[in-house]
């Protein structure tokens, strides 16, 4: 309370009138010294006068301060009366509350807690009023806009200067730490059930899961681990690594373990002994295991049995080299059985091209020295069977080369098709047709395989692509590539005769023709040949046409042409 100087002084000076001439009459010299007295409480009164305002300041900052505190703690902060309404409240209360201070003044603290628990709270104050004993209970409370929190009251009762009853009351928002420990208990919850799910994996699991510490000493095994073995999961318990192990294996096993410390992971096979001294096989992968601060704890290791397939292995290591040995005597056999079909075809070609030989040149000396005493239809016979005999000849040809190449050693190397491309058009297109003539190269790009073949593959698909299309008022041939699912597909086409796509599967077969030899010659043995060397390469062809509009021949090659080395004698194809 401050100190009101004026009235202190008035009052002073009542009493001092009313004891004036009430004491004895003083000398001028007590006088005096009575007035240097006076003057003396008076100086020592403004001092303390000083004092006293310098306290009540101090009270007043150390008050304001504190109501600070008040205002902003942590926690609602409430004094009820003895009928329960709300005589004060800080901000914390009423931000909490969704309310202002002022609207809190003077309602019941149970308009904020849920229905379901206002007796409860009800009966909690009554009993607390009437014993004096600290309460504290957490229930359900509601917003001043009915949204509904969790809290805990903790109520405390004091007496007045006039010896009545207050309650103050804190409140806790328990909203945040029930959701936490619920989160807890879920997070709690699913570790339980996940080790529970490892513990099931691990003892089910067709692997075994062996582990060992620092010492190298055996801290866990599953159970398929300990059947692997023959022994039971208690009997490897606390028993070193090496107890499991072959003599002959020792001193691999010791050097995996130094790679473990060095903190090296690694997956390999290894032989462990089982119970009753047999060999058991297994992949091993051993990953190690580190202490907090980082220095070896010992290793990690999942155990395949491998066993049967280690069995396997070796008895088809024995049927491998037996087969190699058959394999061996086969392609000598197939070798000798080639050299004899060589032979033959050369032996055939030879019987057959005597008689041809002699066909086409008596035919000739018919046609130099008797043509004048042969009427048109006996001349128009005799070219008939020069051009048989030309065919025939062909034929053969054709047929010696479709056979030879099946049989044709590939010698894989780097192929320039576009150098390749332009070489071969100078050598299929006739020199008087190239005024009539345009050839369309889209620079296709280099590829792998055996030279020649190819060379032979690219000239039988511009020749087919000339032939025709020679009936054209000007051919045009586009040579270029595209790609494909197993890489670039090398394409020719062309604006000539072209065929229905009905027929497309007849194409590559031998001696098949979509076209009468009146429109156009061949032998029908072309395609066949382009097929049988791309499909030796590993490679696909396929063809598009339609009648009048052309068609397109396409062949794929594989960045790596497939092994294909005969034992014959290479002879050229084309």
């Amino acid at each position: 309370m401050k100190i009101d100087a004026d009235s202190l002084r008035a009052e002073a000076e009542r009493r001092f009138a009313e004891e004036e001439g009430s004491g004895p009459e003083l000398s001028e010299v007590d006088a005096l010294a009575l007035q240097h007295e006076l003057e003396v409480h008076k100086i020592e009164l403004q001092l303390q006068n000083e004092g006293l305002h310098r306290i009540q300041d101090d009270l007043e900052a150390s008050r304001e301060k504190y109501f600070d505190l008040y205002l902003l703690a942590p926690v609602g902060y409430a004094v009820l009366n003895d009928k329960g309404l709300i005589q004060e409240a800080n901000l914390t209360l009423a931000g909490r509350l969704n309310a202002t201070r002022k609207s809190l003044i003077g309602r019941p603290l149970d308009r904020f807690v849920n229905p379901a628990s206002a007796d409860a709270v009800t009966l909690q104050l009554r009993r607390l009023f009437a014993t004096g004993e600290p309460s504290s209970f957490e229930v359900g409370m509601v917003m001043e806009d009915g949204t509904p929190f969790q809290g805990r009251l903790h109520a405390v009762v004091h007496d007045d200067s006039s010896g009545s009853r207050y309650c103050r009351v804190t409140l806790t928002d328990m909203t945040e730490r029930n959701l936490t420990e619920e989160a807890l208990g879920k997070s709690q919850a699913a570790v339980h059930e996940s080790e529970g799910k490892y513990r099931r994996i691990v003892e089910t699991t067709h692997d075994g899961i062996w582990m060992i510490d620092a010492e190298s000493r055996t801290s866990f095994v599953n159970r398929r681990m300990a059947e692997m073995l023959g022994f039971s999961p208690e009997e490897m318990l606390g028993q070193p690594l090496f107890r499991f192990i072959t003599d002959d294996a020792r001193a691999t096993a010791e050097r995996n373990v130094e790679r473990r410390k060095e903190g090296i992971a690694e997956e390999h096979d290894f032989c462990f002994q089982r119970k009753d001294g047999s060999e058991v096989w297994t992949i091993l992968g051993a990953t190690p295991l580190l202490a907090p601060d980082g220095t070896y704890a010992g290793a990690l290791a999942s155990v395949t049995d491998i066993t049967e397939r280690k069995r396997a292995e070796a008895e088809i290591r024995q049927l491998n080299a037996g087969l190699e040995q058959r394999v061996k005597e086969r392609t000598d056999e197939l070798e000798e059985a080639n050299k004899g079909l060589d032979a033959f075809a050369d032996s055939v070609s030879h019987d057959l091209r005597a008689p041809l030989r002699a066909i086409e040149g008596f035919s000739e000396m018919l046609a130099k020295d008797s043509s004048e005493r042969l009427n048109p239809e006996g001349q128009r016979h005799l070219e008939v069977i020069r051009a048989g005999a030309r065919k025939m000849s062909a034929l053969i040809d054709n047929l010696l080369r479709f056979s030879r190449a099946s049989r044709f050693e590939m010698k894989s190397a780097p192929i320039d098709m576009t150098n390749m491309v332009k070489e071969l058009l100078g050598e299929v297109v006739p020199d008087d047709r190239w005024d009539r003539f345009e050839a369309r190269v889209e620079e296709p790009p280099p590829s792998t395989g055996d030279p020649e073949l190819i060379r032979v593959v690219l000239q039988n698909l511009l020749s087919n692509a000339m032939k025709y299309s020679g009936k054209r008022e000007r051919a045009v041939i586009d040579i270029g590539s595209r790609l494909g699912s197993d890489g670039p597909e090398y394409f020719v086409k062309d604006n000539g005769a072209g065929f229905d796509m009905a027929y497309a599967n007849k194409l590559f077969g031998v001696f098949q023709r979509l076209h009468g030899e009146t429109e156009f010659e061949g032998t029908g043995i072309g395609l066949a040949l382009v097929k049988r060397i791309v499909t030796r390469h590993g490679g696909r062809v396929r063809a598009e046409g339609e009648v009048g509009k052309g068609a397109t021949f396409s062949f794929s090659l594989p960045v790596k042409p497939p092994s294909d080395v005969s034992t014959s004698s290479r002879k050229p194809v084309s």
